[in-house]
């Protein structure tokens, strides 16, 4: 073979397999032909089948199933098998390879380009050599499979989410769904259920109350509704917690009512959100809590105790000075529980139906006794099992595979790096807190810590919160110690200072001008009652002026009256005077009689021409006129003043 294929290559082709409408063991048995026509194998055992997809492809899947597929294409005639040799044999009718081989040299490309860009993201000096490069490419292989990540973890986790819709990422999860499916053969099989009971701890029970967030609720939610479809014909699943846990709840519960600082901050962070200070409120969630639980099938119940000097129990033992040195920091207590599940489950080789006992936990501790427990017992089924590996054995037991339904959380690709991430994080904050109460104690400034302490509950995220844009920030803060928030402090306060430095310039200035503003303000004001005080001096000056003219002008109406009828009576008198007088005159002289009349007639035709004559006071009244006229056009304009002044 001249191509040295990686796994990632082969889950890759796994998917596109499926895709083309391959089941499992279609898919299988599609690598087991390649293989023996790749390598021209013409005689060979399933353990070197099993090798050679080993060392090709990295594959690592229970050698039964490799033997049991073997055994059906000898059913099916594509290959032979000596029971003398107890070997298989290679028929010439095997079938052709080249689709495969295309497939695989197409995802190889693609792969590469991925690594690259891998590489790429880390900093130049980290990738020294090839050795290294290799390491990083063995932890991305591990971070899809499931595996512990040790010098690249915080890289590996970034590259995923900052790449997290990369179609090649989703394709590489798919082919994982498949492999999955093959490498957990031996975790279950078609025999019956047995009773199984699956103990959980507190948080798994606030992941189902959602106090955890949405991310992890969902997943929960996901494996309880498997459960619930297993237990559709017959309950064979029963899910339980100790009094242990029950403790653990309600102290939790009172801590939060007596304000105290407390490890699950997450949690605590929303049921304050929820509650707020209200301690009847608090103690109404906790009833709903355990509400939900009775309402869910979810109940108290002890594990039974067991005699650990029995004989019969003794294979089962894994207590012993050996797990105490491999696992020093771990307690007593947690070891004993897990132990004790160990021995009433009597069965090392159990598959999931028969498994009896499962304690359900992310607990790291709990974990790592597992781990050590599986190992040295060489169990198929861990006694203490995550989230993400239940789910998925139960739901490749439903034979949901073939379903072609993988749309449940733990496949998506971003999952366990938003997971690791936040998991981080809150162990990290937890040895900060750690560290800030050792300050606290030396003798901290009680007000320094408490803005400290508000900054470290700033960093707690919740993994559907971790985003392509926040991804690099939180990174960088994951390996902070308590002396970088201090040194922030420091910089925070001195910034505060610089402002709090230029404010006090900027309030000396605005003082000043609004100083001056009132200043020429208050003289504005006083120019302005100046003015109104001239304003008004004009307005009675003027005001009385007019009173003035108006008084003048009706005393100067009076006395035009009086001089006209001056003028008139005098006239009159005069006439008559002239009359009589001419009268009499002509009464002595008869012969002046005819002109009297003559005369009389003529004076009163021209009686009115008479009057028109400037005598009898004429000038005056004429003065008196001109004088009148100017008065009204005095007034007029005094009046227009008046009122001007007055709008204004």
């Amino acid at each position: 073979m001249e191509e040295k294929y990686q796994i990632l290559s082969a889950l890759a082709v796994f998917d596109s397999l499926r895709q083309q409408g391959k089941d499992l063991f279609e898919i299988l048995d599609s690598f087991i032909v390649f293989i023996i026509c790749d390598k021209n194998l013409n005689n060979f055992t399933n353990t070197e089948i099993y090798e050679c997809l080993k060392n090709e492809f990295e594959f690592d899947m229970p050698k039964a199933v490799i033997e049991q597929r073997l055994k059906v294409m000898v059913k099916n005639k594509k290959l032979q098998f000596d029971t003398n040799a107890k070997k298989f044999f290679n028929c010439n009718a095997i079938g052709d390879t080249q689709c495969i081989k295309n497939e695989l040299r197409k995802v190889i490309h693609e792969e590469k380009t991925l690594i690259d860009q891998l590489h790429t993201s880390l900093d130049s000096g980290m990738l020294s050599d090839d050795k290294e490069k290799e390491i990083l490419n063995k932890e991305l292989i591990n971070y899809f499979l499931g595996n512990t990540l040790n010098n690249y973890e915080n890289d590996i986790n970034r590259f995923i989410i900052k790449n997290m819709n990369n179609p090649l990422l989703n394709i590489i999860s798919n082919g994982v769904i498949v492999y999955n499916a093959l490498r957990y053969q031996d975790t279950f099989d078609n025999r019956r259920w047995e009773k199984l009971s699956i103990y959980i701890n507190m948080e798994i029970i606030f992941h189902f109350m959602g106090y955890n967030g949405t991310f992890y609720n969902s997943m929960i939610n996901e494996l309880f509704d498997l459960i619930i479809e297993i237990n559709k014909n017959k309950k064979v699943i029963y899910l339980y917690y100790t009094s242990r846990e029950e403790q653990r709840i309600e102290n939790f519960f009172n801590a939060l009512i007596n304000n105290k600082n407390i490890e699950e901050k997450d949690a605590a962070k929303t049921i304050r959100n929820r509650c707020g200070n209200d301690t009847s409120k608090i103690i109404e969630e906790k009833i709903k809590l355990f509400k939900k639980l009775r309402e869910n099938a979810i109940l108290k119940k002890e594990i039974d105790e067991v005699d650990f000097n029995l004989e019969k129990n003794q294979q089962f033992n894994i207590v012993s000075s050996d797990i105490k040195e491999k696992l020093p920091e771990i307690d007593n207590e947690k070891i004993e529980f897990l132990n004790k599940l160990n021995i009433l489950r009597k069965n090392n080789m159990a598959t999931i139906e028969n498994s009896k006992y499962l304690f359900l936990t992310d607990e790291n501790k709990y974990i790592s006794i597992s781990k050590y427990i599986k190992i040295t017992s060489k169990s198929k089924i861990p006694i203490a099992i995550q989230v993400m590996y239940l789910t998925n054995i139960l739901w490749l037991k439903l034979g949901n595979f073939s379903k072609n339904n993988n749309k449940l959380l733990i496949f998506k690709p971003e999952v366990r790096a938003r997971i690791s991430i936040a998991l981080n994080l809150h162990n990290h904050n937890i040895d900060l807190y750690n560290q800030l109460d050792k300050k606290i104690k030396e003798g901290m400034d009680e007000e320094l810590a408490k803005e400290i302490l508000v900054d470290l509950r700033s960093l707690d995220i919740r993994p559907e919160d971790i985003d392509e844009d926040n991804i690099v920030s939180l990174s960088n803060m994951s390996g902070v110690d308590l002396d970088y928030f201090i040194q922030q402090h420091s910089i925070k306060e001195e910034k505060i200072n610089t402002m709090k430095n230029e404010i006090e310039t900027l309030t000396n200035e605005v003082n000043k001008v609004n100083n001056e503003h009132n200043k020429l303000q208050k003289e504005n004001e006083e120019l302005k009652q100046n003015n109104k005080s001239k304003d008004d001096e004009i307005k009675n000056y003027r005001s009385e002026k007019l009173k003035y003219e108006i008084k003048e002008f009706e005393r100067n109406k009076k006395t035009l009256k009086i001089y006209k009828f001056l003028r008139i009576s005098t006239i009159t008198v005069f006439f008559m005077l002239l009359c009589i007088c001419s009268y009499f005159v002509a009464s002595q002289y008869k012969w002046l009689e005819p002109i009297w009349k003559i005369a009389i007639s003529i004076i009163f035709s021209s009686l009115s021409s008479i009057l028109g004559i400037k005598i009898f006071f004429a000038d005056k009244i004429k003065k008196c006129r001109e004088y009148l006229k100017q008065s009204e056009e005095k007034i007029k304009i005094l009046q227009e003043k008046i009122k001007g002044v007055n709008n204004d």
